[in-house]
């Protein structure tokens, strides 16, 4: 019975996991449409975003987990404190000509890819022995 309660317990914080990081590329996506940002990074994030998931339905349906790496964790961190000073308008960073905000969103976005490469990496022998 615990068994059964942690794996929905499970289900339920990976769901609210998918829905805080697409919320995060929704906010990025409306923020590179008014220009405060590149397009590309949402592109980027999204593409690795699909990736990532397509990664973890694999591996799920094979019965195998791949670790969750501290470099999602500072990409999620850097991301969601660049967007935050983004939509402060990079205050007080402005006020000294320093586009810290701009820094914090392509630091993410390198940390996103190098994520997307590890993740890719240690899910390639189930992409192998699937086809």
């Amino acid at each position: 019975m615990k068994q059964k309660k942690s794996k929905e317990l499970k289900l339920l914080l990976e769901i609210e996991k998918s829905s805080d990081e697409i919320f995060i590329l929704g906010i990025l996506i409306i923020l590179a449409y008014h220009g405060f940002c590149s397009v590309i990074i949402p592109i980027i994030l999204l593409i690795k975003y699909i990736v990532e998931e397509t990664m973890k339905k694999i591996s799920a349906d094979n019965g195998k987990m791949n670790e969750k790496s501290k470099l999602g964790l500072w990409c999620q961190i850097t991301l969601n404190a660049g967007i935050a000073l983004m939509l402060f308008y990079n205050l007080p960073f402005e006020l000294w000509n320093f586009y810290f905000a701009d820094a914090l969103i392509l630091i993410a976005c390198v940390l996103s890819i190098l994520n997307g490469c590890i993740y890719y990496l240690q899910a390639r022998n189930l992409l192998i022995n699937k086809k």
